[in-house]
């Protein structure tokens, strides 16, 4: 919940639970007061023993207690916010959850996640909301109400402003990789969001980092969280970086070729000019290549940005190619 920004509790839980081979029974989902249908769907799964991140923070979600915890990516812990979250639901009361991603990718996956969670209970309906398809689709769906929401905070606030998502029953806010929406800018569209929001609810935040932007996010919107640190190296063991000295007047042929060799899902190139960009565009389109072109003095409203953030983050919805500033250096 959120009272007045105050935010005075902080406890810390630095190391997850560890497997002990002499004792034969391993942590399970029955520790905790689930419904049977829960725990029989995420048996169907295959999932019969809780991570890390699950261990450590079912109990206070479960309890209705706020949550702040550093989890990245596949830890786990949509999992463990979608069981607190239909473990709580009550009869068709409205919208009593709602879940803000930072891209679409993420808000599918979730959405779809959750979903087989609850795949064994009855009337659940979970609603993905995000840019890319037209609101007066999404507003025509909330006419039946949705118990769970999904989604990136650009659509959710223009459903908001037009009327069409009430949240006035809400119980469950999360904040779903915190770090990443504040990274792409959604924080003035998260701020308008919770003032649509009842003060008594639960809000669960999760994030790979804990910047101090997040934790500003966290007094902001948490009452008294419980901290749960568990994921202390979020550095990416699949980045791979390559340096590459090319003559200034062979960067065009030479970029035209590795992106042959690696042919990558998306690529963003940096130019240091307009000019440039509109050049190496221009030298990639000849060769096959679809691009698009981002540069300064390109106008655009609040919503169209937010849109192209979550554009530039999904993988689906962008171009193979964009151009941006900084084609700079000629040994680069």
């Amino acid at each position: 919940g959120f009272v007045g920004g105050r935010q005075s509790r902080h406890t810390m839980c630095h190391a997850p639970y560890r497997r002990d081979f002499r004792n034969p029974r391993m942590p399970d989902f029955s520790q905790w007061p689930l419904r049977p249908e829960l725990i029989e769907a995420i048996a169907g799964q295959g999932i019969t023993e809780p991570t890390p991140i699950q261990q450590a923070s079912l109990a206070d979600i479960l309890a209705g207690t706020d949550v702040l915890a550093q989890a990245k990516t596949g830890s786990g812990k949509t999992l463990a916010f979608a069981l607190g979250i239909l473990s709580g639901l009550d009869a068709p009361s409205g919208v009593q959850a709602l879940v803000l991603c930072p891209t679409r990718e993420l808000a599918d996956q979730v959405s779809q996640a959750i979903r087989k969670v609850a795949v064994r209970l009855p009337n659940v309906k979970v609603s993905a909301f995000y840019g890319g398809i037209p609101v007066r689709v999404h507003v025509e769906s909330l006419v039946h109400e949705p118990a769970i929401v999904v989604g990136t905070p650009g659509r959710i606030l223009e459903l908001i402003d037009t009327g069409a998502l009430k949240l006035e029953a809400l119980k469950t806010l999360v904040l779903d990789e915190a770090d990443r929406m504040l990274d792409m800018g959604f924080e003035p569209a998260i701020l308008a969001i919770r003032k649509a929001l009842p003060e008594k609810r639960q809000t669960l935040l999760f994030s790979a980092t804990f910047p101090d932007a997040v934790r500003t996010l966290s007094k902001n919107h948490q009452r008294e969280p419980r901290e749960i640190l568990l994921d202390t190296d979020t550095r990416s063991e699949h980045i791979e970086q390559l340096f590459f000295e090319v003559p200034l007047n062979r960067k065009p042929d030479a970029l035209v070729h590795l992106l042959g060799q690696l042919q990558p899902a998306q690529a963003l190139v940096f130019c240091n000019t307009k000019i440039d960009c509109q050049t190496v565009g221009n030298h990639l389109s000849k060769a096959g290549w679809s691009c698009s072109n981002i540069a300064a003095q390109f106008r655009f409203n609040l919503f169209t940005y937010r849109n192209l953030l979550e554009w530039l983050a999904d993988p689906r919805g962008c171009p193979p190619i964009l151009r941006s500033a900084s084609w700079r250096s000629p040994t680069t």
